[in-house]
């Protein structure tokens, strides 16, 4: 009678295969877990490449631009020296033509006047005043 099954090895039987059926589901879920974690874990490392790329490349940005910004700045202090040069040349220049523009009307004025005294003189000598 061993090829009999009975109800009791039946209902053994399928206790049994339901308690597998449970360790396989959760077998699967672990697994699944694990696998999701993996490629969670994958994605974490890609994207902690991704970000360290992209720090490099803007470290790379940012000194290019630290350089560029240095010789900009070097350029433009050179343009502001020189024409504040410029202006204090042009100022002195211009104080220089004062300083002569006040010769020139002066010399003209005291000729004028030198003028206007040796006429009134020779006028008084020959009008007799």
């Amino acid at each position: 009678m061993g090829d009999v099954v009975t109800h009791a090895d039946d209902s053994a039987t399928l206790a049994a295969i339901n308690r597998v059926a449970v360790d396989v589901q959760a077998l699967r879920v672990d697994l699944t877990s694990r696998m999701e974690h993996l490629v969670t874990r994958r994605e974490h490392d890609a994207e902690i490449r991704r970000v360290d790329a992209e720090a490099r490349h803007t470290l790379a940005a940012l000194m290019t631009h630290e350089t560029s910004s240095d010789a900009r700045l070097g350029a433009i202090q050179q343009d502001i020296e020189s024409g504040e040069q410029r202006r204090l040349e042009a100022q002195a220049a211009q104080v220089e033509r004062r300083r002569q523009d006040r010769r020139y009307i002066a010399t003209w004025v005291v000729a004028a006047v030198s003028a206007t005294a040796t006429v009134t003189s020779v006028a008084s000598v020959i009008f007799g005043h």
